[in-house]
This record gives C-alpha cells, structure tokens and sequence, in this order.
C-alpha cells in the first residue's frame, strides 16, 4: 500500500491520522480494516473516496434507507 506511493508507514500515518501499527496490520494482512481507516487511508494517499469505491460510499452503505427484514414492518401505534 505505502511502497505504490513511495511513502513510509511513518508518512502516511501522518497524512491519514491512521496509526503505523494498524497500517502495518493492515498491509500485512492481520486485520480487516473499516470502511473509516479506507477512507482515511486513502485520503492519506491522495486520493478521492470515489477512487477507492467506484460509485461512492452510497454503494456500500446504501442511500439511507432501511433495509433489512424490520424495514418493510410497519410499527403500531400504541
């Protein structure tokens, strides 16, 4: 991740506000990191969200509305 921009853990830490620890974890395949860390890690980079999720975060957290299987009940009132 650090080595395609020619950075080093310690500079993108700084840039992305994202520890080395866990950037280390993350590159070396440890931990899974967060859609939050993703984002930072590539602003970090320089790079835009949609250039890391094609079609923006919409995509991966939906456009607001509820789903799953409490969203088609409806609630009485009582």
């Amino acid at each position: 991740m650090s080595l395609d921009r020619r950075m080093s853990l310690t500079d993108l830490a700084d840039a992305s506000g994202v520890t080395k620890g866990a950037l280390s974890s993350i590159e070396n395949g440890r931990v899974n990191m967060t859609i939050t860390t993703c984002v930072k890690i590539a602003v970090g980079l320089g790079l835009r969200v949609e250039d890391v999720f094609p079609g923006g975060l919409e995509v991966l957290v939906g456009s607001g509305q509820e789903s799953g299987p409490r969203s088609h009940v409806q609630e009485r009132a009582g």
